[in-house]
């Protein structure tokens, strides 16, 4: 890949670098008749309840450089009479302008494949767009929390009765330049149930790629990050959700491409496969010698097998993330087989050529 289509490339992944937003569910006001239809503009906003308690969150959350997985598990007990409520989840939109228009009228399928589930049976949901639909308290309350559209669920509760409230989606990604990756899912919103506090909260973000040494990070206080299951962790009890979940993490297969891509001798990494071992030797013998140990050091580094620079490039990584701190080793879960074919491919013969110069080298990931 040239040096002109390799700058095309950072630049149209720059043009992606707004994270998608999620959010916890809250009570909201103003949303009548939203089950049948959006009609006309309303005020439908987050409201505080003091009556339904949120006991339990759980979060399951999957990353790749493709997108994002999400199940999000509710648990509310009503500790008081009986009442109905309207349970906002309220969400960013993954396309943007779009639908920011008056023309969508809560119809538009914002998130394919949504789908709500209550008590384990799925459960019918409307679609409220603040900007398009709403007042001026409404489109305030969707600047203020980050949203711009409310997947609204009507939830009856019988006196004392302890319901759940599954929702499930994918987005797609979220690409910043050099595969620096965010993620946001809005937690504030969740203070808004009885006590202002959540019982218990367990927050699980797996990743399915190796992580880069350049960036990776989480906004919360307490969060940590497990090599061997390849995922930033969280939990508490009685916890009072103050701040957002933001995540950052560089998938290693598009920081891989990148990085191989940047080398004019080189073919783009999608070609690697299409070439014969003779020939991916002679294109690899035809880098100087430096070059070479520094594209195989990379490689290795970039899927989490060597420890990296001890400070983070701050071009990549948002300087109010927390840093995790944790003992760095290599990923156990990365082996050869596991790593990308063309990946795979490269280190191996180039391991080969820089032995047979009699060059040191940190050794191949086990087969």
């Amino acid at each position: 890949m040239s040096r002109l289509l390799e700058k095309s490339l950072i630049a149209s992944l720059l043009l992606l670098a707004s994270p998608l937003a999620r959010a916890n569910d809250s009570s909201y006001g103003g949303c009548s008749g939203l089950p049948s239809g959006v009609n006309g503009k309303l005020e439908c906003v987050p409201l505080a309840n003091d009556q339904i308690a949120l006991i339990d969150e759980k979060l399951d959350i999957e990353l790749s450089h493709r997108g994002a997985k999400i199940v999000a598990r509710y648990t509310f007990e009503n500790t008081g009479d009986a009442t109905t409520v309207d349970v906002g989840f309220p969400l960013e939109s993954p396309f943007g302008e779009e639908h920011d228009n008056g023309d969508v009228h809560g119809k538009a399928p914002l998130f394919p494949g949504y789908q709500v589930r209550l008590d384990g049976a799925a459960a019918g949901h409307a679609v409220f767009i603040p900007k398009a639909q709403g007042n001026g308290a409404a489109k305030k309350a969707a600047t203020d929390f980050g949203y711009d559209s409310v997947f609204l669920v009507e939830v009856p509760f019988a006196k004392g009765q302890t319901r759940v409230l599954e929702h499930h989606y994918e987005t797609g990604a979220s690409l910043v330049a050099y595969a620096y990756t965010p993620f946001r899912y809005i937690l504030r919103t969740g203070a808004n149930w009885k006590g202002g506090k959540i019982g218990k909260i367990a927050i699980t973000v797996r990743v399915q790629e190796p992580l880069t040494g350049d960036c990776h990070g989480a906004s919360i206080p307490g969060m940590v990050w497990s090599v061997e299951r390849r995922a930033f962790e969280f939990s508490a009890t009685n916890w009072r959700p103050s701040i957002d979940l933001r995540v950052t993490y560089s998938p290693s297969l598009i920081a891989a491409h990148i990085r191989v891509s940047s080398l004019e001798t080189m073919p783009a990494a999608d070609e690697l496969l299409a070439l014969s071992d003779a020939a991916l030797d002679e294109k690899l013998a035809a880098l100087p010698p430096k070059e070479l140990l520094s594209l195989y050091s990379d490689l290795l580094a970039i899927h989490h097998l060597k420890k990296p620079t001890s400070k983070p490039n701050s071009e990549l990584c948002d300087t109010d993330l927390k840093a995790l701190r944790y003992t760095w080793k290599r990923d156990p879960n990365v082996t050869l087989a596991t790593l990308p074919p063309w990946v795979s491919k490269l280190l191996v013969r180039a391991a080969a050529l820089l032995e047979a110069r009699k060059v040191k080298v940190e050794p191949l990931p086990p087969a």
